[in-house]
């Protein structure tokens, strides 16, 4: 929600009377506007983990432009990282974008300011620092991630620097293009998809998550500011988002942002779930579909106070965000292709257990509404994506707990 259009004296800003917003991957953003003792008004943006914290900085920052007049807001000394927050994401996000574009740059933006970290604007937007950034997205990431950091970099970060008069010229010139290729983490094949994934396979994946220990395995961290506490729960919100998405078939993002207060326990009638950020607009209660996996949960995530199912490792009041799930899902499904010998996971990812849920409720001969109700989506949806492999046969305790 943006500030009211209201006259502002000079000296004055609207932090107050703005309601922060919650970006997808959690954070919050208020929108703020400060009018100068010289009568000049600045329109501002400020984020933080939480509401209180994104609020308390937008203050710091309007208290900093009223001492400076507002000439030092933006230097050629500030650190990259709050240029990043403060234009780069903005531009990005009021580009007209489309919104999966939106998400892939704002992942590269945050992607870039984790390699830029510690440098300032002028110190980060150098040949060599950028080649040295792109490369190492390439190296961790692929080409592909590397190609829209690249041009994240060069439409809503060099761009505006230049512009700006922070830097005099573009780190990124036609005639010397950074390579991006050389070293990039190979790619794999496109899946055959979803319908390579069997019951089989699923119950084989759950079973190996479940006998898991998340601390096995992960080595302290010479350096960095991840301590070893951070990588055990990265590890262990990894297995735990398999398995909740394996045991309900919740996409991603309805996924993270749950709540330990969203489930019920029905004793005998198991753990039901409501999905209180879903993709449609109904808010649906669901059972987990796997005894083994609800008491898993009641154990583990759902034995303390009531808070976020899947925090961030670093901050437990906030969300695991999408694109830091993403990359632990990757790590964590390769690593299931290779030990469990189960080839689609190479290439899928959590979306496919929806796929085999739909196929195990049709074997089972769960009609089309019930498979609406529980996956949350259209029927025409169901009937035209989730039909594949009707005739695999009976599943094996599937729907057991209903």
């Amino acid at each position: 929600m943006t500030a009211s259009r209201s006259f502002l004296e000079p000296g004055t800003h609207s932090i107050d009377r703005v309601t922060p917003r919650q970006r997808p991957d959690g954070t919050w953003v208020i929108d703020w506007s400060l009018r100068l003792p010289s009568g000049r008004l600045l329109s501002k943006r400020s984020q933080g983990p939480t509401k209180t914290l994104a609020r308390g900085r937008a203050k710091r920052t309007a208290e900093r432009l009223l001492a400076t007049g507002g000439a030092a807001s933006l230097s050629p000394g500030m650190p990259i990282t709050r240029f990043i927050t403060e234009v780069a994401v903005p531009s990005i996000e009021c580009a007209g974008l489309a919104p999966a574009t939106v998400r892939l740059y704002l992942t590269a933006a945050d992607r870039l300011a984790a390699r830029f970290r510690g440098l300032s604007v002028a110190g980060a937007l150098t040949y060599p620092e950028c080649a040295r950034a792109l490369q190492s997205i390439s190296a961790a990431h692929g080409y592909g991630a590397a190609k829209n950091a690249k041009q994240a970099l060069a439409a809503h970060i060099v761009a505006p620097a230049l512009a700006r008069s922070m830097i005099t010229t573009t780190p990124l010139p036609a005639e010397h293009p950074i390579d991006i290729t050389t070293g990039a983490r190979p790619t794999v094949a496109a899946p055959r998809g979803s319908a390579d994934l069997t019951t089989g396979h699923w119950h084989r994946v759950v079973d190996h998550l479940l006998s898991l220990d998340p601390a096995a395995g992960v080595e302290p961290p010479k350096r960095g500011r991840w301590s070893h506490a951070d990588r055990i729960r990265k590890r262990a919100n990894a297995i735990d988002q398999c398995l909740f998405q394996a045991s309900t078939g919740l996409r991603l993002s309805e996924a993270l942002g749950q709540r330990v207060d969203d489930f019920e326990d029905r004793g005998n009638d198991g753990l039901w779930l409501t999905v209180t950020k879903p993709k449609t607009t109904r808010t649906r209660t669901i059972p987990l579909l796997l005894p083994a996996v609800a008491d898993h949960l009641r154990r583990t995530r759902l034995a303390g106070k009531a808070d976020l199912l899947l925090p961030s490792p670093t901050d437990p009041a906030r969300a695991w965000t999408q694109s830091a799930s993403k990359e632990a899902m990757s790590e964590l499904y390769v690593e299931l292709a290779e030990s469990l010998d189960i080839e689609p996971l190479r290439t899928l990812r959590s979306h496919a257990w929806r796929t085999v849920i739909n196929r195990a409720l049709i074997a089972r001969g769960v009609d089309k509404e019930e498979r609406v109700a529980l996956l949350g989506h259209t029927a025409e949806v169901n009937a035209a994506s989730y039909t594949h492999g009707r005739d695999l046969g009976p599943v094996a305790a599937l729907v057991g707990s209903l």
